[in-house]
């Protein structure tokens, strides 16, 4: 039991070692997140813990699972304590790199299982693993000059508000501040609206939707009241402040993470009398596989938006918008 306890804490060892390594080459030597980092960094890790281990099939879900959680666990606390991450980002990524460090540790014990232990157990698994790492630093160094842009991507949110359209014109235009606290997953560090000020009136005018991390300043674009408010986001305010426990740090990443390029309100006066606010933001987020970083750019935007239509909903309701602005 001891041989096969030490063998497989040395696999573990270096399967968080290849995951940490190449988090670091991606971040601080290609600048660049993409599928080598976060689909074939955890799947390589995967590979090399269970070629390492070649524990015997007597208990294979026990060991892959205590193997391949040991190795994202290690390396994602490495990362928090060295102060080389944040923590919101570590749990955002753990299931994407659990779940490919869970098919390259699966894909060696299935072929032991089809072919057989004795066949399929390296009897030099080092110099195999080697030769997976040298792969994979090839592969990652190449993939940033075959990317692409990223795919503009919009979120659509609506609300009903028993309210006059120019009043909730005139919240939409500018709303004072959002005093509640942050709900969700804006409670954990992601950035959240505060309030809306705009210098001048109709197209051209500047907007300004202020933020906890800054403030995105956005030109007018679409100026029809009371039935349409469109504008380009000339400036982006940080997505998030990353916690660690050396308090919060700038990681590159979040540079790319959420870019908005432009943003719109649309008022339709319903046949009850109700108004349909809807927002739709514009963006886009330079993570890959796109797949699955933009499902969670996706929730996080609507959530923010959310925040905002529920603050203007409640802001008309009471009748305590601004002073509604209609010039043109």
């Amino acid at each position: 039991m001891r041989p096969i306890t030490n063998r497989l804490l040395l696999a573990t060892a270096i399967s968080g070692s290849i995951l940490v390594l190449f988090s670091v080459f991606s971040a601080k030597v290609l600048d660049y997140y993409g599928i080598g980092l976060f689909v074939a960094t955890p799947f390589v890790a995967g590979l090399a813990l269970a070629m390492v281990a070649q524990t015997p099939w007597l208990r294979p879900i026990a060991t892959v699972c205590a193997g391949s959680l040991g190795a994202l666990v290690g390396s994602g606390a490495l990362m928090l304590l060295t102060g080389f991450e944040g923590l919101i980002c570590l749990l955002m990524a753990a299931p994407i790199v659990g779940l490919f460090l869970l098919a390259g540790t699966i894909l060696v014990l299935v072929v032991q299982l089809w072919r057989g232990k004795k066949q399929a157990a390296s009897r030099s698994p080092g110099i195999v693993v080697l030769g997976m790492v040298l792969t994979l630093t090839l592969g990652m160094s190449a993939e940033p000059m075959l990317a692409r842009t990223a795919p503009l991507r919009s979120v659509q949110t609506r609300v009903l508000i028993d309210a006059p359209i120019e009043e909730i014109w005139g919240a939409v235009v500018e709303f004072p501040p959002i005093t509640s606290p942050p709900e969700g997953i804006l409670a954990y560090g992601i950035a959240y609206p505060v309030s809306a000020s705009i210098e001048g009136i109709g197209v051209g005018a500047i907007r300004r939707c202020t933020f906890n991390t800054g403030d995105f300043i956005e030109p007018i674009t679409v100026w029809a009241p009371p039935n349409q408010l469109g504008f380009d986001v000339a400036e982006n305010a940080p997505p998030m402040e990353e916690w660690s426990p050396f308090g919060p740090i700038d990681t590159s990443h979040l540079d790319g993470f959420i870019a908005v390029e432009r943003g719109q309100f649309q008022l339709q006066e319903q046949e009850d009398g109700a108004v349909l606010l809807v927002g739709t933001t514009w963006y886009r987020q330079d993570l890959w596989p796109n797949v699955y970083w933009g499902a969670i750019s996706d929730g996080i935007i609507h959530r923010i938006h959310q925040r905002v239509l529920e603050h203007i909903k409640a802001v008309s309701e009471q009748g305590r918008a601004s002073i509604p602005r209609t010039g043109v």
